[in-house]
């Protein structure tokens, strides 16, 4: 999964961090949509982008660019 960008929403509850740390330990680059960024809660690199999936403008921004997406719930 090197250099690929995979958007993950619901990367923050249980099942989430362990998706984002699966792809993370594979090489992903990760960009997670969260409600509110804090760091430390996920791995190192992971960018958080601040918003939730009702909010078309914070999805758009987490998409962009993103070769796959994960929707965790």
């Amino acid at each position: 999964m090197k250099q690929q960008l995979i958007c993950v929403a619901g990367a923050t509850g249980t099942v989430g961090r362990e998706v984002v740390r699966a792809l993370t330990e594979r090489g992903a680059r990760v960009r997670a949509l969260v409600r509110t960024p804090r760091p430390g809660l996920l791995p190192a690199g992971v960018e958080q982008v601040a918003g939730n999936l009702g909010d078309p403008v914070a999805v758009g921004r987490a998409l962009a660019d993103a070769t796959g997406a994960f929707y965790v719930s």
